[in-house]
């Protein structure tokens, strides 16, 4: 796979000095960081803010519980301190990627906050949690694949051969790390399971059309996986998007 990180600019949905973890491992694969601008109280506000923004990819980083009133018009149910003006935020540079046709890596809450987007659902807490996390940090588990991938075309935008690609990629790393107690309910349509866990819930997922990949693990964080492979995740993403 061709090195393309040369002056790539990577927009990280979050305030600046949240995301160590992502910052360390994109700063030592040689990618340039950037952030979006305080936002404070104008929340609502702020997406003529955000059009000044260059960048090659839009990263959706992990954190706290999604709102539940993005999901359900039911009366929203117990969740750990959402985060309403972040979630709206990372809502409209997601919009702001997709205008652009820039590609999208969705981390953890990233992965979920894609699904809600394109009309998927949540549990807004796993009857499984205790397989995903843990008050001692990480649990490490297993993945399958999906038995239709990496047979599903158009994926990421390019065909069986980003299939192909992402497939010999994700193999390299049959455990992985997690660290949540929500997770995906009901798939939006226009996504499909790659891998999923013992549970059967999806743990990494992509756009059926477009340059969009979802993962509930943490690649910024698992060791082996984060030197290399975070890289060549990043810039299979990039050379789909230019295709």
């Amino acid at each position: 796979m061709k090195n393309t990180t040369h002056n790539v600019k990577i927009l990280i949905a979050a305030l600046s000095g949240s995301c160590k973890n992502y910052e360390d491992a994109l700063n030592q694969n040689g990618f340039i960081i950037i952030f979006p601008p305080t936002y404070g109280s104008e929340a609502p506000y702020i997406l003529s803010k955000l059009s000044g923004l260059d960048f090659d990819l839009l990263l959706l980083p992990g954190g706290g519980d999604i709102s539940p009133l993005l999901y359900t018009k039911t009366t929203p149910p117990a969740c750990t301190a959402p985060d309403y003006i972040t979630d709206l935020l990372q809502f409209q540079l997601l919009q702001l990627a997709l205008l652009r046709k820039k590609p999208v890596l969705g981390i953890c809450k990233g992965m979920q906050l894609l699904n809600v987007w394109f009309g998927g659902d949540l549990h807004p807490h796993l009857p499984t949690a205790d397989l995903h996390t843990s008050e001692k940090g990480d649990l490490m588990h297993p993945l399958s694949f999906s038995p239709h991938f990496p047979d599903c075309c158009q994926i990421l935008g390019h065909g069986r051969s980003a299939s192909q690609q992402l497939y010999y990629l994700l193999k390299q790393t049959p455990i992985v790390n997690s660290a949540h107690h929500q997770g995906i309910r009901r798939l939006a349509e226009d996504l499909l399971t790659i891998q999923y866990s013992d549970d059967y819930l999806p743990e990494t997922i992509a756009h059926r059309h477009l340059p969009i990949l979802g993962l509930q693990w943490h690649p910024e964080r698992l060791p082996g996986f984060r030197e290399t492979g975070f890289k060549k995740l990043i810039e299979l993403l990039l050379q789909s998007s230019r295709l």
